[in-house]
C-alpha cells in the first residue's frame, strides 16, 4: 500500500477556521499519551492568524501535524505543540515541520535564540539533528510564564516538585523540571 503523501508548510489566517478544531483534536490525543499538553482551539486560531503555526496535511487535506512558535520576553523562541498523527509518523513530518518553523524564526525573529525543552527522547533527537544542543535549564529564558506553563501542562511536575523531591533540576524560577533542555542561536 502507498503511503499517502503529506505536505508541510507555514499555516495561514484561512487555515484557522478551517483546520483549528481538527488541530485542537489531534494535541489532545497525542496527550493521552505524551507529556504535551492540550491547547485551546481559539489558540491555535491566533497562532494560524499570526503566522507562526506549521501544518501538515494528506493529501485529502485532513490535518496529520502541526508546530507553532513562541517568542518570550527575551528574544528567545521556542518550538512548541509539535505534533504528528500516529499512522504517519517516522516519515519525517516532524523534522520538516522543525525545518520550517526554523526557516519561519530566521525570517520573522532574527537573531532570536532558538530554544526547547521535552522529556521525549525522539524530540530530543530531532531537535540535535536540526542543530540544537543539549543545555542545562538555566540557559534557557528567564521569562517566568515559559517555566509557570509547565505547572499546569506538565504530567510530571507534582512528582518532580513534591517536598523531598531530587528528582529533575532547578529551573530559572526555582520550580523543578525533569526535561532536557536545547538550544540554538540563530
Amino acid at each position: 500500500m502507498e503511503k499517502p503523501k503529506v505536505s508541510v508548510r507555514e499555516a495561514s489566517a484561512s487555515d484557522a477556521s478551517r483546520y483549528a478544531e481538527a488541530v485542537a483534536q489531534l494535541i489532545r490525543e497525542s496527550a493521552e499519551h505524551h507529556n504535551i499538553h492540550p491547547r485551546e482551539v481559539e489558540d491555535i486560531r491566533r497562532w494560524m492568524t499570526e503566522g507562526v503555526a506549521v501544518i501538515a496535511l494528506d493529501e485529502e487535506e485532513v490535518v496529520v501535524g502541526f508546530c507553532y512558535y513562541h517568542l518570550w520576553s527575551d528574544r528567545m523562541v521556542t518550538h512548541s505543540a509539535l505534533v504528528v498523527r500516529p499512522d504517519v509518523r517516522r516519515r519525517g513530518i516532524g523534522r520538516q515541520m522543525k525545518d520550517v518553523l526554523h526557516g519561519m524564526v530566521e525570517r520573522d525573529v532574527p537573531g532570536a535564540v532558538e530554544i526547547s525543552r521535552t522529556t521525549c527522547p525522539v524530540v530530543v533527537h530531532m531537535n540535535e539533528r536540526i542543530g540544537l544542543e543539549q543545555c542545562p535549564l538555566d540557559q534557557l529564558t528567564s521569562d517566568p510564564a515559559f517555566w509557570r506553563e509547565c505547572e499546569h501542562g506538565c504530567k510530571d511536575f507534582q512528582r518532580v516538585n513534591a517536598p523531598g523531591s531530587a528528582l529533575g533540576q532547578s529551573n530559572p524560577i526555582g520550580t523543578r523540571c525533569c526535561c532536557t533542555g536545547l538550544i540554538r542561536r540563530c
